[in-house]
């Protein structure tokens, strides 16, 4: 009980708090936060225990998750599930996802724009050109995001 677990479902980590009685508390389908059962937060995958050097005590832990049951602020950024697991547990809001998250995409959207310039007639070293400018860019905001909200 009070234990921040998470389950590893490829693309992303799923982070909520375990109530006891096979319940936890975490944001459900990205909107709102809710109880499900172990197993339908788990899905098919293995459950993982993430340790805090300092947290709560389990009791209070898991009340800081029941006052924010019905939350609707969920935003990938600066509200999503890791924050909140993080929140609960040690009373900071923290995320190491985001960034992750954001270059990833932004890689995915990069090779779609290589694709596109190939297909308009675009020089390979015209487009070998404009990636590694996005790649820079990415890196350049990135670390500007994260060091604005310490999310490293």
């Amino acid at each position: 009980m009070g234990d921040h677990i998470y389950a590893d479902y490829g693309h992303c980590f799923h982070h909520g708090i375990y109530c006891g009685d096979d319940e936890v508390i975490h944001y459900v389908n990205a909107k709102r936060i809710g109880k499900t059962l172990l197993s339908k937060f788990a899905k098919t995958q293995k459950i993982h225990i993430k340790r805090h050097r300092k947290s709560f005590s389990q009791t209070r832990v898991v009340k800081r998750a029941k006052r924010r049951l019905g939350e609707r602020n969920y935003n990938l950024i600066f509200n999503n599930c890791e924050h909140f697991a993080n929140w609960c547990k040690t009373g900071k809001s923290k995320c190491e996802q985001p960034p992750k998250i954001i270059l990833k995409g932004v890689k995915v959207f990069a090779h779609e724009g290589e694709k596109i310039t190939k297909e308009i007639g675009g020089t390979q070293e015209n487009i070998k050109r404009e990636a590694s400018r996005i790649k820079r860019k990415i890196a350049r905001d990135a670390s500007k995001i994260s060091r604005r909200f310490r999310l490293w």
